[in-house]
């Protein structure tokens, strides 16, 4: 088995999300990380199949874009396949707000407060890049549904080919 090699750059560039303690979502079984992209590669997450646990040693990786391939981590070979497609529909439904961490077009700690109930979804798209531009339309959206369809529509995001 190939084992992964981090950097303590790469480790403190990474904020995570304990299942747990996410409240936009019941029962998440599973926890994260993610970061602003730091390397060549595309979107990407950090997944542990553990809502309680964090050890980036033993984090799996899931692509956000492609073919959205998922490798398990170290003590996660044998989950079920239902437990992956509820991680992939997590991730497929707050895609945009983790492509906007990606590209640096919103600050990835406003992510995890979101996540954790801290802060509202308004306090996430007053902070966008181009909230300025576009606040009219903006203060009008309550989902993230909307904020990534106004996006993609508006061409504001780059989606991966997602």
């Amino acid at each position: 088995m190939k084992r992964l090699v981090y950097s303590i750059e790469d480790i403190f560039a990474m904020s995570n999300v304990l299942g747990r303690f996410i409240k936009v979502e019941n029962n998440v079984p599973f926890s994260f990380y993610y970061s602003p992209r730091n390397s060549s590669h595309g979107p990407r997450v950090k997944p542990i199949l553990n809502p309680s646990k964090m050890w980036l040693s033993k984090a799996g990786t899931l692509k956000l874009c492609d073919d959205w391939e998922f490798t398990p981590g170290q003590d996660d070979k044998h989950i079920s396949s239902k437990v992956v497609n509820e991680m992939k529909a997590f991730f497929r439904k707050y895609l945009v707000l983790f492509l906007l961490v990606w590209d640096l077009q919103l600050p990835d700690p406003l992510l995890s407060y979101y996540f954790q109930g801290q802060i509202p979804l308004s306090e996430i798209i007053e902070s966008l890049d181009f909230y300025d531009e576009f606040k009219n339309e903006l203060d009008k959206m309550s989902t993230v549904f909307e904020l990534e369809e106004f996006c993609r529509n508006n061409d504001l995001v780059n989606f991966y080919g997602n």
